[in-house]
């Protein structure tokens, strides 16, 4: 943090606080969104694919060089059921279903968290390539006379 406001000092000769400030007047926040049941399976999906390659060894690998399980970052998404499936506290299906109702969870406030606090312009990418959305996102800076375009 210290070097990034270092940085944007020596480019802008502002304190990053008065940038910031400036940023979030002039800025616009886009938040791509897709169907809640199409999100979901691709969280499902996601814990599934962390698990085969090797979350539980990671966890296992942290735990054995000394990292506390009390730490803050052992206490998030993943890392803390795994800790509770190691201790046998909870089962390999539990921990899997865990981490994914966890997740969703976590989805869910961050879509409330983006509602309230950011009011984003919202993209639908169901069905859209990543050429279409890149295209609606820049149409909509170009409507709005974004410096970039």
């Amino acid at each position: 943090k210290i070097l990034r406001a270092l940085e944007i000092f020596e480019i802008t000769g502002k304190m990053p606080e008065e940038k910031i400030e400036k940023w979030e007047k002039s800025s616009i926040q886009f938040c791509l969104n897709l169907p809640r049941e199409i999100l979901y399976k691709r969280i499902n999906e996601r814990t599934e694919k962390m698990i085969e390659k090797g979350l539980v060894d990671e966890v296992q690998s942290l735990l054995k060089i000394g990292i506390s399980p009390d730490c803050n970052a052992m206490n998030s998404v993943g890392y803390k059921e795994v800790i509770a499936f190691l201790r046998d506290e909870i089962s390999k299906s539990e921990m899997i279903e865990q981490i994914q109702k966890n997740t969703r969870n976590y989805a869910k406030r961050q879509m409330t968290w983006f509602r309230n606090q950011m009011n984003p312009i919202w993209i639908e990418v169901e069905n859209k390539t990543p050429k279409e959305m890149a295209l609606k996102i820049v149409t909509i800076l170009a409507q709005n006379g974004a410096e970039c375009i």
